[in-house]
């Protein structure tokens, strides 16, 4: 599979979605309606042709599926990497 174009925002949004398991939570911290956030969401999916998150209606909550696991220790992974290598450039 080629690497699909994934943004630094949407790792980011995803790692604090997953952290804060709730879509308004996580949209509050992105600064993003939740109705957006959900939107950018069901486009990380689609560019991954996977389901990252299962959403339960009673709680208001989300969880993360196998897929989503391996995206979101990834994502960690990649956003530390790049923070590193900006701080070592940066001033």
């Amino acid at each position: 599979m080629r690497l699909p174009n994934l943004s630094t925002r949407e790792l980011r949004n995803f790692t604090l979605l997953a952290a804060s398991q709730s879509l308004k939570d996580a949209a509050e911290s992105c600064a993003l309606s939740q109705p957006a956030l959900s939107l950018q969401l069901k486009h990380l999916e689609h560019k991954l042709g996977a389901k990252l998150v299962l959403r339960s209606s009673a709680h208001r909550a989300i969880e993360l599926t196998p897929a989503g696991v391996e995206l979101l220790q990834a994502a960690r992974h990649a956003l530390q990497v790049l923070q590193e290598a900006v701080d070592r450039i940066g001033p």
